[in-house]
């Protein structure tokens, strides 16, 4: 990374961004968070689009940049896929499973297509309760809310 670094850049396909904060970290504890500007340019409808965010502060090399995205999958995801309840083996419910061959993977999350940049993710994921949900990340843990029948799994990696 140079310095001076204004914004980040992620590829991003079949996904509706609600809004992006960027936290600071001080010490072993996350601190003030930021509200931050985004947008998004469809460059290549098959390929997806640049999901641009405007950092609150420059970034200078060395610096860590947290960004909490929030988002949902849209129905233009291609790498989510569902199974009707006829296709599944008990026929009881429907199944939910996601393929991240190729670039698939920009529409579960967004993310820089490049080998150079690491990051690390959390996830909450809230399902009908009866649904497991499995993900590549360390299970850290289910909430079952009872007023409205929906399980929420967390999951870290």
């Amino acid at each position: 990374m140079e310095d001076n670094v204004e914004g980040v850049y992620f590829d991003a396909v079949g996904m509706d961004i609600a809004s992006i904060v960027q936290e600071y970290k001080t010490g072993t504890s996350y601190g003030t968070k930021f509200p931050v500007t985004f947008n998004t340019t469809l460059t290549n409808p098959k390929l997806g689009y640049s999901l641009g965010v405007k950092l609150h502060e420059p970034a200078n090399r060395g610096d860590q940049i947290f960004l909490n995205i929030t988002y949902k999958t849209n129905d233009k995801s291609t790498a989510v896929s569902w199974l009707t309840k006829d296709q599944t083996h008990d026929k009881t419910k429907t199944y939910l499973y996601s393929q991240c061959e190729d670039i698939a993977c920009r529409s579960i999350a967004p993310l820089q297509d490049t080998p150079a940049n690491k990051f690390n993710y959390t996830a909450d994921i809230t399902v009908e309760t009866g649904f497991i949900v499995k993900m590549s990340a360390n299970d850290t843990g289910s909430v079952v809310d009872n007023t409205t029948g929906m399980t929420t799994f967390s999951f870290s990696c």
